[in-house]
């Protein structure tokens, strides 16, 4: 029989906590969505052009702060989830972050020590789209891959 095991599988948009039970079996324990563009490409992106004095260069800078505010909550959510979870010691058995590096790294930077020690791989991935099936295979291969 194996270990319990969460897996975090987040994108842009949603994210589900799914964990594997000893049997083997997958179950979705909790689902999160938000109406974030942040990851969403945009036609419209204000951008500001400045051009340098000496003609040796410019800069451009877009004007993505309300995605960067709506990025943050949603990676802030999804870590006090699993905050929430490791206190009451759901996670002992370790948990899986399967997200893209960016909101990845958001999620980990908001982690309780709790959470962080009982982390047991990330991988850098939005498999959110997948069907339940597929999914499921692709969460039992990492689960079976070596710790790095």
């Amino acid at each position: 029989m194996q270990p319990k095991l969460f897996f975090l599988v987040a994108g842009g948009e949603r994210a589900r906590l799914i964990l594997r039970h000893g049997s083997g079996e997958y179950e979705t324990v909790d689902s999160f969505e938000t109406d974030s563009a942040a990851f969403r490409p945009r036609r419209d992106t204000r951008v500001r052009v400045q051009a340098s004095g000496t003609g040796r260069g410019s800069a451009v800078e877009t004007d993505d702060g309300a995605d960067r505010a709506e990025h943050s909550a949603f990676a802030l959510q999804l870590a006090e989830a699993v905050n929430s979870r490791a206190g009451a010691g759901e996670l002992d058995d370790g948990w899986v972050l399967v997200a893209p590096a960016r909101l990845g790294g958001a999620i980990k930077r908001r982690l309780t020590l709790g959470a962080h020690r009982t982390l047991a791989r990330q991988a850098a991935k939005d498999l959110t789209r997948l069907p339940e099936a597929d999914l499921h295979d692709r969460l039992e291969h990492m689960s079976l891959a070596p710790v790095q």
